[in-house]
C-alpha cells in the first residue's frame, strides 16, 4: 500500500477506485472522471488502484493509494454480449481506511459530473450517507430491493463519509459481509453470484439499524440519474449527457449522470 500524503493535509475530497480488467480501462476512465470533478467540484481527487505508474502517467490525480486488488472470488460480469470481465469491485470497504480526507465522497468512475451539486454534502451533520434514490434518464424509477422478498437496496455509486468511529464501524461491517458473501447471499436470497457493493452496504445498514428496513437516515438528499447498461452514450459535453434510449435521444443538462454503458463511454472520451 502506498500513501503519499497524510490524512491531516486535506479536509475534503473525492476518491475513485480503478482496477482495469479485460473489458474496461478503469484507470483511463477515472482520469476522465477526475477532470470533470476538478472542473465542477474544485476539490482534490485521490485514486485507489493496483497500477500506480499508469495512474500517475495521466497527471490529473492529486493523491494516490496503491493496493493489491482484492478478488478472492470469481466475480464475472457481462459488459457486452461478447465481452466478459472480472468485476473488481470488492475494495470499496477499504475507502474509510485509505481516505486522506476528513470528509470523503466516493463515486464510481462512470459517474459523469456535470454540475456542482455534490458539493451540497460537505459539512452535513451525518457521518455516512449513500445514494438510495435513482431514476433512469427517461424518468422511470430504478429503485430496487436486494432481492424480491428482502430489503431495499442502495446505490454505492455515491458514498459520503467522515473520518469518525461510527463510519469506521460501518465499513468494517461491510468488509465482514464481503468476506462472508456466500453466507449473506443465501440469507438475503440474492439470486446473482456477482458481488455488489450496493447490496453489502444495504445489508450493513439494516444490521446497524437494528434490523429495520429504513434507509432514510443514511440517504443522500438527491435523486441520481442513471442510464441503463443497454442505453448508449450518444454525446457528452462539459455540462450535458445525451443518452440513446431505444433510438430516442434524451439530453440531460446541468445534472450528473451515471452512465452504465462503459463501452460507449470509453468510445466518446477517446475521440
Amino acid at each position: 500500500m502506498t500513501n503519499n500524503r497524510t490524512r491531516d493535509e486535506f479536509e475534503r475530497g473525492i476518491m475513485l477506485f480503478a482496477f482495469d480488467n479485460e473489458a474496461v480501462d478503469y484507470i483511463e476512465l477515472a482520469s476522465y472522471c477526475a477532470k470533470r470533478i476538478k472542473q465542477h467540484l474544485k476539490v482534490p481527487v485521490c485514486i485507489v488502484t493496483d497500477n500506480l505508474k499508469k495512474a500517475e502517467s495521466f497527471g490529473v490525480f492529486d493523491l494516490y493509494r496503491e493496493i493489491n486488488c482484492f478478488n478472492n472470488m470469481p466475480n464475472l460480469r457481462n459488459y457486452t454480449p461478447e465481452i466478459v470481465g472480472q468485476f473488481n469491485n470488492h475494495n470499496r470497504f477499504w475507502a474509510q481506511i485509505l481516505s486522506p480526507f476528513y470528509e470523503t465522497i466516493v463515486i464510481d468512475t462512470d459517474y459523469m459530473v456535470c454540475s456542482d451539486k455534490l458539493n451540497v454534502l460537505w459539512g452535513c451533520n451525518k457521518d455516512f450517507l449513500i445514494q438510495t434514490d435513482s431514476i433512469c434518464v427517461d424518468g422511470k424509477s430504478l429503485n430496487t430491493k436486494v432481492s424480491n422478498s428482502t430489503i431495499q437496496s442502495t446505490w454505492a455509486t455515491i458514498l459520503y463519509f467522515k473520518n469518525t468511529e461510527d463510519s469506521r464501524r460501518l465499513f468494517r461491517l461491510v468488509e465482514y459481509i464481503a468476506y462472508s458473501w456466500d453466507y449473506f447471499r443465501e440469507q438475503y436470497k440474492i439470486d446473482t453470484h456477482v458481488y455488489r457493493n450496493d447490496f453489502s452496504f444495504a445489508i450493513a445498514l439494516q444490521i446497524i439499524n437494528g434490523g429495520i428496513d429504513d434507509l432514510s437516515h443514511y440517504s443522500i438528499p438527491m435523486t441520481m440519474i442513471t442510464s441503463r447498461d443497454c442505453d448508449w452514450l450518444y454525446e457528452i459535453t462539459d455540462n450535458s449527457v445525451t443518452i440513446d434510449v431505444n433510438g430516442k435521444k434524451i439530453k440531460v443538462e446541468n445534472e450528473d449522470v451515471h452512465v452504465l454503458h462503459k463501452q460507449s463511454l470509453m468510445d466518446k472520451l477517446r475521440k
